[in-house]
């Protein structure tokens, strides 16, 4: 029997860490009442939010209703399932409603999914449990507004050992001590890992290669990945770092625009991770999570064979965000002139595109007049003109 199901807590105090959390959440469902706002449990993954729900309703004698929002993600699949609360076989119950990963609810006005939510959270008449793993998705900072927000954290790796040595004294086994904090360290936090760790340590006397990963900063992935020998290695490594995609991504960006390496490298490195970025975009548009798992393959391709360290840029997040755009403009400028010409895209950029911005840059009327036949709006031709007065200032000095 696997230990994690052995010894799973029956009731909160039974559970590792986030004691405050635990408190917070156990008083706000004792104490439920209608008209009492919903709770919203957020943190990484492995913190502990499902099992504090579903403990704490079985310990206060309620009966848990758990939908996966990812799952429920338009308006009419979301209604159907919420519709089914008002069973009269049910009316007796003392019910909680259960949104694991909320953060999968889509924000499209097509869908629908979050809008419904939120104006049925009253109207429901009953405690209402939320979970989400990101707390700065767009759909997570709409509910958070409505909700009582509790944070959980990664517990401590001391209380993590202290755990696990318990149940290693239950079991009658006996590990070596730096057996056990390694096995500890690898878990990253998450309780069921740690479990799991020490378990596949007591039967095969080994602690896998699979279960040696620990999270890393964002600094250290990116070097990882761009040192690694292979792609599958660079993207273990990203994987490694708990760090938002969207710092992995100007992380990477910083480090490939400062590498000292070949144009042509460069290109192909700016190239994979604009998919990465596409990719990222598709994600948050669709909330489809766990394609996430790809972004962080296609940033390893980015930084593959580069073998240069992090470098971290001093500039404010508006500065760097208006760059990236920027390259964006100026990428599609490149795609414009390699159709009008008949060339490749990297010969454009060679040989035509500084001759044309600085030809059309000149004249703001007349950059806006190839734009709009480019297919390109008034913020391309902004950014084009900031590419013309670098150029300029250039040729000046």
């Amino acid at each position: 029997m696997m230990w994690v199901e052995k010894y799973r807590p029956q009731k909160a105090e039974d559970m590792v860490g986030n004691e405050e959390s635990r408190t917070r959440f156990m008083k706000w469902l004792d104490g439920w009442e209608q008209g009492t706002k919903p709770i919203l449990l957020v943190g990484p993954p492995g913190t502990g939010k499902t099992t504090l729900v579903h403990v704490g309703a079985r310990q206060l004698g309620y009966f848990v209703i758990e939908l996966n929002a990812s799952d429920v993600r338009t308006k009419e699949a979301l209604k159907a399932r919420l519709g089914a609360l008002t069973s009269e076989s049910l009316v007796e119950e003392r019910r909680l409603l259960f949104l694991d990963e909320v953060d999968g609810l889509s924000a499209r006005a097509d869908y629908g999914g979050l809008q419904y939510l939120t104006d049925s959270l009253e109207e429901l008449g009953l405690p209402i449990a939320m979970a989400a793993n990101y707390e700065d998705s767009d759909q997570v900072k709409k509910l958070a507004k409505l909700s009582t927000v509790v944070k959980m954290r990664r517990v401590a790796e001391r209380l993590i050992e202290i755990y696990v040595r318990e149940i290693l004294h239950k079991e009658g086994v006996d590990l070596p001590a730096d057996v056990i904090v390694a096995a500890v360290r690898s878990a990253a936090g998450d309780v069921r890992a740690a479990v799991n760790n020490v378990q596949a340590v007591a039967f095969s006397g080994e602690l896998s290669e699979g279960r040696r990963n620990q999270l890393i900063t964002v600094a250290d992935a990116i070097t990882s990945a761009a040192f690694a020998s292979d792609l599958e290695m660079g993207t273990r490594a990203l994987r490694s770092s708990d760090s938002q995609p969207d710092e992995k991504l100007l992380a990477a960006y910083a480090t490939i625009s400062a590498a000292d390496v070949p144009l042509d490298k460069r290109r192909e490195a700016l190239k994979a991770l604009t998919e990465a970025n596409v990719l990222l975009g598709r994600i948050k548009r669709t909330q489809r999570w766990r394609q996430l798992r790809y972004f962080d393959a296609l940033l390893a391709q980015a930084l593959a064979g580069l073998r240069v360290s992090f470098v971290s840029d001093d500039l404010p997040w508006p500065v760097k965000l208006r760059i990236w755009n920027d390259g964006k403009y100026i990428r599609a400028f490149e795609s414009y002139l390699a159709r009008r010409h008949h060339i490749s895209r990297a010969d454009a950029a060679a040989f035509y595109l500084h001759s044309a911005v600085l030809l059309y840059g000149k004249d703001r009327a007349l950059l806006g007049e190839v734009c709009a036949r480019a297919g390109l709006d008034e913020k391309a031709a902004n950014a084009l003109e900031r590419e013309y007065k670098l150029l300029v200032r250039k040729v000046g000095e």
